[in-house]
């Protein structure tokens, strides 16, 4: 991640688990971004990107796991 955004070179060992989604924590206050470039590719590949506040993000990706998903998350945990 670079300062506050989620760009697709951060992903490159995440795009090539292809999970079915990607839980994204934004930080504590949910203030970094994620690029649109990043949005365009997961979509492509069929990744389901979920995109929250932290301790929101940690909660989902639980969930997700319990259910069987196959599920990766990326955590800013700071802002």
């Amino acid at each position: 991640m670079e300062g506050h955004r989620l760009r697709l070179e951060d992903l490159r060992d995440i795009l090539a688990f292809a999970p079915d989604a990607l839980v994204v924590g934004k930080g504590g206050y949910g203030l970094m971004k994620v690029g649109n470039d990043v949005k365009r590719e997961l979509a492509e590949r069929g990744i389901r990107l979920e995109a929250k506040k932290t301790s929101e993000a940690c909660e989902r990706y639980n969930k997700l796991v319990k259910e069987g998903k196959k599920v990766v998350a990326a955590l800013h945990l700071t802002c």
